[in-house]
C-alpha cells in the first residue's frame, strides 16, 4: 500500500468513531495561480478524545464560487464516509465565496444539510479568528514606513550584485546578522521579524546606500526612525498574538481568551501611551531617548485607539458566545 493510501486509511478509521466534527477551510492562490482549499477536520469521539487532521487538499482549476467549494467539500466529506447529521460548525475567512448570504459556501451548506432532513439551525459559523486578527492588524497604516522599507529592501536583495555585496558588507564589518529579509505581503504578520531586523541594520544600510549614492533622507529622519520603532514594537505584540492562537488541541475558549487577553493589554498600552510610559515599546522608548524626544506622540495613541476598536468589531459576534464558549471550557475542567 502507498504511503497516501495509508494516511488515507487511518483518516477513514478515525472518522468511524468521531461522535461531532468540525470543519475549516482554507482557500489561497499558488504561484501558478490555481486555487488550491485545504479542509481541516476536528473531531471528539465518545471518549472525549479529540482529533485533528487534514481532511483533503483539492485545487480548484477553474472558478472559486460557493458551489464549487461546496462540491469539493462533500467529494472530500464523501471519500472518507463523513456523516454530516454530525456537523456541528464549520471555520471560513471572511470571503464572499465563504460566507456570501446567498450564495457562499456556509448557505449552500446549509441548504445541502436541510435537503439531506438534516438540523442545520445549530451549525455554528465561525470567522477564522487568526484571519480577522490579520485584517485587524492591517488597520494600522504606516504607509510612510512600510513603503521605504519595501524599496529599500527590493533594492539591495532584487539586484544580484547589490544583494552579494551587501552581504559581503556585513561579514567585513562582523555585523550580527548576515542580510535583510524578504518582506511579504501574503502573510501581513511576517513583516514584523523583517521590520525588526531591517531597524537592526539601519546604521549598516545607510553606510552601503551611500556607497551606492541612493540618497534614503528617511533613513536619518528621527520622525520616521520614531515611527519604523513604534511600528516593530506594535507588530512584535502582534506576532505573539498570532503565536499563541495557531498550533493544535486549543478550545474555541482558550482562542478566545487569548484575543480577550490581548484587548485589555491594548488598553493598557493606549493608557502608558497616553502618559508618556514606553516600557512596552523597548525599540520607541530607545529611539525617542537617542534623538531626546520627550514629548508625547499622541499619533501613537490615535493608531492604537483603531486597532483597539477595530478588534472590538471583529470579534463582536465571537463577544457574543461568550456565555456558551464559557460552559465550554467548564465542561472539559469537569470532565478531566
Amino acid at each position: 500500500m502507498s504511503l497516501s493510501g495509508n494516511i488515507a486509511e487511518q483518516l477513514n478509521e478515525k472518522t468511524k468513531i468521531i461522535e461531532f466534527f468540525s470543519l475549516a477551510h482554507d482557500e489561497s492562490t499558488d504561484i501558478s495561480s490555481t486555487a488550491q482549499l485545504l479542509i481541516f477536520i476536528r473531531g471528539v469521539t465518545q471518549d472525549f478524545e479529540v482529533l485533528e487532521e487534514l481532511l483533503g487538499m483539492c485545487s480548484l482549476k477553474g472558478q472559486t464560487r460557493g458551489v464549487d467549494i461546496l462540491n469539493v467539500l462533500l467529494d472530500e466529506c464523501s471519500k472518507t464516509n463523513l456523516d454530516l447529521s454530525k456537523l456541528s460548525g464549520v471555520a471560513t475567512d471572511g470571503a464572499p465565496s465563504m460566507i456570501g448570504v446567498n450564495s457562499g459556501l456556509v448557505t449552500l451548506l446549509k441548504k445541502h444539510l436541510q435537503e439531506k432532513n438534516i438540523n442545520a439551525k445549530d451549525l455554528m459559523q465561525f470567522h477564522c479568528i487568526i484571519h480577522q486578527e490579520a485584517l485587524c492588524s492591517k488597520k494600522i497604516e504606516f504607509q510612510n514606513v512600510m513603503k521605504v522599507v519595501v524599496s529599500t529592501v527590493n533594492f539591495i536583495k532584487s539586484r544580484g550584485l547589490n544583494h552579494r555585496q551587501f552581504k559581503q558588507f556585513l561579514d567585513d564589518i562582523e555585523s550580527e546578522y548576515g542580510d535583510l529579509l524578504y518582506y511579504t505581503e501574503v502573510r501581513w504578520l511576517s513583516r514584523g521579524l523583517r521590520l525588526e531586523r531591517f531597524l537592526n541594520l539601519i546604521e549598516e544600510i545607510g553606510i552601503f546606500l551611500a556607497e551606492k549614492q541612493r540618497d534614503v533622507p528617511e533613513l536619518k529622519n528621527p520622525d520616521w526612525l520614531c515611527d519604523l520603532a513604534f511600528l516593530v514594537d506594535i507588530t512584535n505584540h502582534l506576532n505573539v498574538l498570532n503565536t499563541r492562537l495557531q498550533g493544535k488541541n486549543q478550545l474555541i475558549s482558550q482562542l478566545y481568551a487569548h484575543v480577550s487577553s490581548f484587548q485589555c493589554k491594548l488598553t493598557l498600552f493606549r493608557s502608558q501611551l497616553n502618559s508618556g510610559n514606553y516600557n512596552h515599546f523597548p525599540n520607541y522608548k530607545k529611539m525617542a531617548e537617542k534623538f531626546n524626544k520627550t514629548a508625547i506622540n499622541f499619533s501613537y495613541v490615535e493608531k492604537l485607539d483603531i486597532l483597539i476598536q477595530s478588534f472590538q468589531d471583529r470579534f463582536s459576534e465571537l463577544k457574543k458566545s461568550e456565555t456558551s464558549v464559557g460552559h465550554i471550557q467548564q465542561s472539559f475542567h469537569d470532565f478531566s
